[in-house]
Protein backbone atom coordinates (compact mmCIF):
# COMPACT_ATOMS: atom_id res chain seq x y z
CA UNK A 1 0.00 0.00 0.00
CA UNK A 2 1.23 3.48 -0.41
CA UNK A 3 2.86 5.49 2.43
CA UNK A 4 0.46 8.05 3.27
CA UNK A 5 1.88 11.27 3.21
CA UNK A 6 4.60 10.75 0.06
CA UNK A 7 2.20 10.96 -2.87
CA UNK A 8 1.69 14.99 -3.32
CA UNK A 9 4.90 16.47 -2.48
CA UNK A 10 3.05 20.00 -4.05
CA UNK A 11 5.87 22.50 -5.35
CA UNK A 12 8.56 20.58 -2.97
CA UNK A 13 11.74 20.60 -5.59
CA UNK A 14 13.54 17.10 -5.99
CA UNK A 15 16.65 17.04 -4.16
CA UNK A 16 19.66 17.82 -6.67
CA UNK A 17 22.25 15.45 -7.25
CA UNK A 18 25.69 16.26 -5.68
CA UNK A 19 28.13 17.51 -7.99
CA UNK A 20 30.08 14.36 -9.24
CA UNK A 21 32.27 15.93 -11.99
CA UNK A 22 32.07 16.19 -15.95
CA UNK A 23 33.80 13.07 -16.63
CA UNK A 24 31.76 9.79 -16.84
CA UNK A 25 33.89 7.38 -14.85
CA UNK A 26 32.94 4.21 -17.18
CA UNK A 27 34.56 5.74 -19.79
CA UNK A 28 38.33 6.38 -18.09
CA UNK A 29 39.77 2.95 -18.84
CA UNK A 30 39.10 3.50 -22.67
CA UNK A 31 40.27 6.96 -22.76
CA UNK A 32 43.75 5.83 -20.48
CA UNK A 33 44.48 3.16 -23.39
CA UNK A 34 43.77 5.39 -26.43
CA UNK A 35 45.54 7.89 -24.40
CA UNK A 36 48.61 5.64 -23.91
CA UNK A 37 48.52 4.78 -27.54
CA UNK A 38 48.35 8.50 -28.91
CA UNK A 39 51.15 9.28 -26.84
CA UNK A 40 53.59 6.46 -27.23
CA UNK A 41 53.83 5.43 -23.83
CA UNK A 42 53.80 2.49 -22.32
CA UNK A 43 51.29 -0.27 -23.95
CA UNK A 44 48.52 -2.20 -22.03
CA UNK A 45 49.93 -5.76 -22.04
CA UNK A 46 47.86 -8.43 -24.01
CA UNK A 47 46.62 -10.84 -21.54
CA UNK A 48 46.03 -14.36 -22.58
CA UNK A 49 42.32 -15.54 -22.68
CA UNK A 50 41.65 -18.74 -19.96
CA UNK A 51 39.95 -21.69 -19.91
CA UNK A 52 35.73 -20.42 -18.60
CA UNK A 53 36.17 -23.51 -16.01
CA UNK A 54 39.38 -21.77 -14.26
CA UNK A 55 38.11 -18.56 -14.22
CA UNK A 56 34.64 -19.87 -12.67
CA UNK A 57 37.02 -22.03 -10.05
CA UNK A 58 38.95 -18.83 -9.17
CA UNK A 59 35.79 -16.95 -8.32
CA UNK A 60 34.66 -20.02 -5.99
CA UNK A 61 37.98 -20.13 -4.29
CA UNK A 62 39.34 -16.91 -4.86
CA UNK A 63 38.96 -12.97 -4.50
CA UNK A 64 38.83 -11.70 -7.92
CA UNK A 65 41.53 -8.73 -7.72
CA UNK A 66 40.59 -5.59 -9.14
CA UNK A 67 42.82 -3.91 -12.29
CA UNK A 68 44.29 -0.90 -10.94
CA UNK A 69 44.57 1.75 -13.89
CA UNK A 70 47.32 4.32 -14.04
CA UNK A 71 48.19 7.18 -15.24
CA UNK A 72 51.77 7.59 -17.40
CA UNK A 73 53.93 10.86 -15.99
CA UNK A 74 56.38 12.48 -18.81
CA UNK A 75 59.82 12.58 -17.28
CA UNK A 76 59.93 16.70 -17.83
CA UNK A 77 57.17 16.42 -14.66
CA UNK A 78 59.04 14.55 -12.40
CA UNK A 79 62.32 16.68 -13.28
CA UNK A 80 60.05 19.79 -12.52
CA UNK A 81 59.13 18.16 -9.12
CA UNK A 82 62.40 17.09 -8.03
CA UNK A 83 63.94 20.78 -9.22
CA UNK A 84 61.34 22.29 -6.90
CA UNK A 85 62.25 20.05 -4.10
CA UNK A 86 65.95 20.42 -4.28
CA UNK A 87 65.40 24.15 -3.96
CA UNK A 88 62.52 24.04 -1.20
CA UNK A 89 63.83 27.00 1.21
CA UNK A 90 64.18 29.78 -2.62
CA UNK A 91 60.42 30.56 -3.58
CA UNK A 92 60.36 31.26 -7.19
CA UNK A 93 58.48 34.29 -7.51
CA UNK A 94 55.49 33.95 -9.93
CA UNK A 95 57.38 35.59 -13.53
CA UNK A 96 55.74 38.62 -15.65
CA UNK A 97 54.19 35.82 -18.00
CA UNK A 98 52.32 33.98 -15.06
CA UNK A 99 50.52 36.99 -13.77
CA UNK A 100 49.39 38.04 -17.25
CA UNK A 101 48.32 34.39 -18.08
CA UNK A 102 46.87 33.64 -14.77
CA UNK A 103 45.21 36.87 -13.89
CA UNK A 104 42.09 36.34 -12.64
CA UNK A 105 39.00 38.65 -11.58
CA UNK A 106 39.55 40.86 -8.67
CA UNK A 107 36.68 39.50 -6.39
CA UNK A 108 38.11 35.57 -6.97
CA UNK A 109 41.82 37.13 -6.11
CA UNK A 110 40.99 38.54 -3.13
CA UNK A 111 40.07 35.16 -1.70
CA UNK A 112 43.70 33.79 -2.44
CA UNK A 113 45.22 37.20 -0.44
CA UNK A 114 46.88 36.63 2.59
CA UNK A 115 46.32 38.60 6.03
CA UNK A 116 49.38 39.56 8.48
CA UNK A 117 47.10 38.25 11.03
CA UNK A 118 44.04 36.35 10.66
CA UNK A 119 40.56 38.30 11.73
CA UNK A 120 39.78 36.04 14.73
CA UNK A 121 43.15 36.17 16.47
CA UNK A 122 43.18 39.92 15.77
CA UNK A 123 40.18 39.96 18.18
CA UNK A 124 42.02 37.79 20.35
CA UNK A 125 45.07 39.93 20.60
CA UNK A 126 43.38 43.49 20.35
CA UNK A 127 43.31 43.02 24.07
CA UNK A 128 46.35 42.17 24.83
CA UNK A 129 49.94 44.31 24.83
CA UNK A 130 51.32 41.94 21.82
CA UNK A 131 51.53 44.42 18.65
CA UNK A 132 49.57 42.59 15.54
CA UNK A 133 53.09 42.72 13.21
CA UNK A 134 54.45 39.42 13.30
CA UNK A 135 57.49 40.51 13.05
CA UNK A 136 57.16 42.61 16.44
CA UNK A 137 55.18 39.78 18.07
CA UNK A 138 56.84 36.29 17.57
CA UNK A 139 59.85 35.41 18.79
CA UNK A 140 62.71 34.39 15.90
CA UNK A 141 62.07 30.37 15.15
CA UNK A 142 58.12 31.31 15.07
CA UNK A 143 59.43 34.33 12.66
CA UNK A 144 60.87 31.60 10.16
CA UNK A 145 57.64 29.59 10.54
CA UNK A 146 54.79 32.36 10.08
CA UNK A 147 57.09 33.58 7.06
CA UNK A 148 57.00 30.00 5.58
CA UNK A 149 53.76 29.10 5.92
CA UNK A 150 53.11 32.76 4.04
CA UNK A 151 55.03 31.41 1.06
CA UNK A 152 53.56 28.29 1.20
CA UNK A 153 50.00 29.96 1.22
CA UNK A 154 51.28 32.00 -1.66
CA UNK A 155 52.78 29.10 -3.73
CA UNK A 156 49.09 27.64 -3.15
CA UNK A 157 47.20 30.78 -4.11
CA UNK A 158 49.35 30.67 -7.57
CA UNK A 159 48.29 26.94 -7.96
CA UNK A 160 44.96 28.18 -7.39
CA UNK A 161 45.02 30.60 -10.36
CA UNK A 162 47.03 28.48 -12.04
CA UNK A 163 44.27 25.41 -12.09
CA UNK A 164 41.18 28.11 -12.31
CA UNK A 165 42.33 29.08 -15.86
CA UNK A 166 43.18 25.85 -17.28
CA UNK A 167 39.17 24.96 -15.82
CA UNK A 168 38.10 27.73 -17.73
CA UNK A 169 39.47 27.85 -21.46
CA UNK A 170 39.02 24.19 -21.04
CA UNK A 171 35.29 24.54 -20.66
CA UNK A 172 35.38 26.73 -23.04
CA UNK A 173 37.33 24.28 -25.03
CA UNK A 174 34.14 22.19 -24.31
CA UNK A 175 31.21 24.13 -25.82
CA UNK A 176 33.56 24.61 -29.14
CA UNK A 177 34.40 20.65 -29.26
CA UNK A 178 30.46 20.24 -28.68
CA UNK A 179 29.96 22.92 -31.67
CA UNK A 180 32.06 21.21 -33.53
CA UNK A 181 30.32 17.88 -33.73
CA UNK A 182 27.10 19.33 -34.46
CA UNK A 183 28.61 20.33 -37.75
CA UNK A 184 30.57 17.17 -38.79
CA UNK A 185 28.08 14.51 -40.84
CA UNK A 186 26.60 12.31 -39.44
CA UNK A 187 28.19 9.55 -42.25
CA UNK A 188 31.74 10.78 -41.07
CA UNK A 189 32.17 7.67 -38.23
CA UNK A 190 35.50 8.23 -37.79
CA UNK A 191 35.43 12.13 -37.08
CA UNK A 192 33.05 11.92 -34.63
CA UNK A 193 34.73 9.31 -32.62
CA UNK A 194 37.77 11.52 -32.55
CA UNK A 195 35.54 14.30 -31.73
CA UNK A 196 33.73 12.10 -28.53
CA UNK A 197 37.64 11.61 -27.46
CA UNK A 198 38.34 14.96 -27.58
CA UNK A 199 35.38 15.97 -25.34
CA UNK A 200 35.84 12.85 -23.03
CA UNK A 201 39.66 14.09 -22.46
CA UNK A 202 38.13 17.92 -21.98
CA UNK A 203 35.76 16.71 -19.39
CA UNK A 204 38.24 14.90 -17.68
CA UNK A 205 40.49 17.98 -17.68
CA UNK A 206 38.10 20.07 -16.04
CA UNK A 207 37.17 17.35 -13.20
CA UNK A 208 40.86 17.87 -13.02
CA UNK A 209 41.25 21.31 -12.78
CA UNK A 210 38.20 21.49 -10.40
CA UNK A 211 39.66 18.82 -8.20
CA UNK A 212 42.88 20.74 -8.25
CA UNK A 213 41.42 23.95 -6.94
CA UNK A 214 39.55 22.14 -4.44
CA UNK A 215 43.12 20.62 -3.00
CA UNK A 216 45.18 23.51 -2.85
CA UNK A 217 42.23 25.07 -0.88
CA UNK A 218 42.25 22.88 1.39
CA UNK A 219 45.96 23.27 1.80
CA UNK A 220 45.74 26.91 2.30
CA UNK A 221 43.26 26.66 4.74
CA UNK A 222 44.87 24.19 6.54
CA UNK A 223 48.03 26.47 6.79
CA UNK A 224 45.55 29.66 8.64
CA UNK A 225 44.77 27.16 10.69
CA UNK A 226 48.69 26.92 11.75
CA UNK A 227 49.28 30.59 11.35
CA UNK A 228 46.35 31.32 14.18
CA UNK A 229 47.62 28.09 15.96
CA UNK A 230 51.12 30.13 16.28
CA UNK A 231 49.63 33.28 17.34
CA UNK A 232 47.54 31.48 19.88
CA UNK A 233 50.78 29.46 21.10
CA UNK A 234 52.42 33.47 21.76
CA UNK A 235 48.71 34.20 23.37
CA UNK A 236 49.04 31.50 25.50
CA UNK A 237 52.17 32.61 26.55
CA UNK A 238 50.81 35.73 27.90
CA UNK A 239 49.02 34.71 30.93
Amino acid sequence: PPVEGMLDDGDLKPDQPSFTGLFKLQLFRSLLFKAKNTSHFEKTPTIPRSDPQEELGDLIFLQPVSEIEVIPVPQMLSDLINKQWSSAAAYPAPTSFDKKKFNLASGFSNYLNTQDVDEPIVVLASSSTIPTESEEALKPEDQKLELALRKDHQADAWAVRAATSASFFTRACLRWLHHLRGLIPNSNVRAHQDIAKLIAAAEFSADATFNAVKFSAHSMASQVTARRLLWLKKLAGQH
